[in-house]
C-alpha cells in the first residue's frame, strides 16, 4: 500500500473518530458537534492532500523513468543512422525498390517505415506510388 493511500485511510478514520467523539462528548451541544465536524473535515482533507501528493510524485517518477529509458535508445538509433548514411552503405530507396521488384510489398513498407519513421498509412502510400511508377502495382 502506498503511503498516500495509508495516510488517507488513517486521516479518514481519525475524522470519523473526532466527529463521533464530538457527538458523544458534546452532550448534544451544537457548538461542540460543529467544532468536531470541522476538525473531522480538516483531518479528512489532510488525508486527501497526502493521497493526491503521493499520486503526483508517483506519476512524476514514472515520467522521469520513461524519459530516461527512451532517450538513450533514440540517441543510439540516430547515431547509427547517421554513421550508416555517412558511410553510404544504406539507401532505403534502393531497398524499397528491390522489395517492390520482388513483389514483397510488406517488406517494402517495413523498410520505408524503419528508414524514415513515417506512419503505416504514409509508408503504404509511398510504396504504392513506387509500384505505380515502376509498373509493378
Amino acid at each position: 500500500m502506498r503511503w498516500g493511500t495509508a495516510a488517507l485511510l488513517v486521516f479518514s478514520g481519525l475524522a470519523v473518530l473526532v466527529i463521533v467523539a464530538g457527538l458523544i462528548l458534546g452532550d448534544g451541544s451544537a457548538v461542540a458537534f460543529g467544532v468536531a465536524k470541522l476538525l473531522g473535515l480538516l483531518l479528512w482533507l489532510i488525508g486527501i492532500a497526502c493521497f493526491y501528493s503521493d499520486r503526483q510524485s508517483e506519476a512524476a517518477a514514472a515520467r522521469r523513468s520513461s524519459q530516461n529509458a527512451i532517450q538513450p535508445a533514440q540517441d543510439v538509433e540516430t547515431d547509427i543512422n547517421r554513421v550508416v548514411k555517412e558511410v553510404g552503405k544504406y539507401d532505403p530507396h534502393k531497398e524499397v525498390a528491390d522489395a517492390v521488384r520482388r513483389g514483397d510489398k510488406l517488406e517494402a513498407i517495413k523498410i520505408w517505415r524503419d528508414a524514415t519513421g513515417v506512419n503505416l498509412r504514409d509508408a503504404l502510400k509511398f510504396v504504392e506510388e513506387v509500384e505505380r511508377r515502376t509498373g509493378r502495382g
